[in-house]
């Protein structure tokens, strides 16, 4: 697995098989989807939910869910699995490096 400086670097526009990933998708609430945007784009964490599916930690997801986000479990899952990178999602080592690697790339965009 790359180190997070070879990852992504402040020009990446993050696509998903060569297409924008599309936001729009995201299951639950509008403040989901804005947790989403912030997390792949920015590095920025999300909620312990969020955290729990991106890490692949079903028991945590399914003990951090609200009703809502426990019956979409499955779309989450899925929007994970076919709509963002698969470098930003599988487990705590790659959700940790794609936050570092974000948050740099960011970081030199605003010192630019």
């Amino acid at each position: 697995m790359k180190g997070p400086a070879n990852m992504l670097n402040a020009e990446d526009d993050i696509r998903v098989n060569g297409l924008p990933i599309d936001y729009n998708t995201v299951p639950g609430s509008g403040v989901m989807m804005q947790a989403v945007i912030r997390y792949i784009e920015h590095g920025a964490p999300p909620g312990h939910f969020v955290t729990a599916v991106i890490q692949n930690n079903l028991f945590e997801a399914m003990r951090r869910a609200d009703l809502e986000n426990r019956a979409l479990l499955h779309a989450w899952c899925s929007w994970f699995y076919n709509k963002a990178p698969s470098m930003c999602y599988g487990s705590k080592d790659k959700m940790d490096m794609w936050m570092e690697a974000r948050t740099v790339a960011y970081e030199a965009r605003m010192e630019a």
